[in-house]
């Protein structure tokens, strides 16, 4: 094996204890967490936190794979933006613009067949994800803003824009949402609802299976994979190089955005969600992407199986009411081991210098 070699397998090594280190570090918190709110059931309800998802058999498992779906495709986004050194955290914009393209023609052309309304809705989802995604993408490569800046702000915007297209084009007063998208246009099952009976889980964790393969063999096997990797890592060498780095940035943010958008798509096209609530708050499932992005240290596949955990951990706190813990209690812990995730970056610096300093002193006896 090549030195290159060895060094890319100690990489991934270390990523991987990085990132078993976070999660523990996330779950031993949530223990603290139900400790100090009720000592008596504490380790009961924590108990429920890493089996409660089973509890139900096979019908969790397909919860737990809904919930992977929207999840692992907003790490995707930002994982591939964070390629060209760029930050999306304006995921949220791009996932309700995309989600509110997607239920404008769920709900308005019922005159397409059932499969190509599908199609068509997930096409228009990820057109306006890119639209949106681009656009920080164009901010930051010409003119030098802060992307975090921008996609904090296009975050609110973007709400806002839903909530307006919505009351003016497809909106349900009586219940204060969005109309229901048709059966036509709804995510298809596949026999996943018989597989996984009494859940939402559907054919949209094949499609996010697909997108995290597709995008891995992009940073590995293509050019243009190549130049964003080489742009992200050193912007004046890649550009020496004659890598247009602002038009890969700009192309970067644009499918970062598309794959927020179709994350969007599939969230709201489920039948478990198939309207979108007139609401001022930010869809949550970016933030946490965020934080699947980083345990998984940007990996596609990686990603997978970080937004698996996750879920897992998600889902399991629900069954910790059953102990008595209110869900506030719940959503702190469940919170606290997500957000611990984002520790990894600094767990991984630790593990190399400590393996490094046990490598010199080796040297030296």
């Amino acid at each position: 094996m090549s030195e290159k070699s060895l060094k890319s397998q100690k990489k991934k090594s270390t990523d991987l204890y990085a990132a078993i280190a976070a999660a523990l570090i996330g779950l031993l918190f949530g223990l603290f967490v139900l400790l100090v709110s009720n000592p008596s059931k504490a380790f009961q309800g924590f108990g429920a936190l890493l089996t409660g998802a089973f509890s139900e058999g096979i019908s969790g498992l397909g919860t737990i794979l809904y919930y992977t779906t929207t999840l692992a495709l907003c790490a995707l986004s930002v994982a591939f933006a964070s390629r060209t050194g760029v930050f999306n955290i304006g995921g949220a914009g791009q996932f309700i613009l995309g989600g509110a393209a997607a239920s404008y023609v769920g709900v308005n052309w019922t005159f397409l067949p059932p499969v190509l309304h599908f199609l068509v809705a997930v096409l228009v989802s990820l057109l306006a994800g890119a639209l949106w995604g681009a656009l920080i993408g164009l901010l930051k490569a010409f003119f030098n803003i802060s992307e975090i800046v921008i996609g904090i702000l296009l975050n609110y915007i973007g709400v806002y824009l839903a909530n307006m297209f919505v009351l003016d084009y497809f909106y349900d007063v009586s219940m204060n949402r969005s109309l229901p998208v048709a059966q036509s246009a709804m995510v298809p099952r596949l026999g996943m609802d018989k597989l996984f009976p009494n859940t939402a889980a559907d054919a949209g964790i094949f499609i996010a299976v697909l997108v995290a393969v597709l995008i891995w063999f992009i940073f590995k096997r293509t050019t243009f994979g190549y130049q964003i990797t080489a742009c992200g890592n050193n912007p004046d060498a890649s550009r020496y190089a004659g890598i247009n780095a602002k038009k890969n940035i700009v192309l970067a943010m644009a499918i970062s955005g598309a794959i927020s958008g179709l994350a969007g798509a599939l969230f709201y096209l489920s039948p478990a969600k198939n309207f979108i609530a007139i609401s001022d708050a930010t869809p949550a499932q970016p933030m946490t992407g965020i934080c699947a992005s980083l345990l998984a240290m940007g990996n596609p596949i990686g990603i997978l199986f970080s937004s698996l955990f996750i879920s897992y951990i998600t889902a399991g706190g629900f069954n910790m009411q059953l102990y008595g813990f209110v869900p506030e209690i719940v959503d702190i812990v469940t919170a606290a081991i997500i957000y611990c995730s984002a520790f990894v970056i600094l767990i991984n610096k630790a593990i190399r210098v400590l393996s490094a300093r046990f490598q010199r002193k080796g040297k030296e006896k």
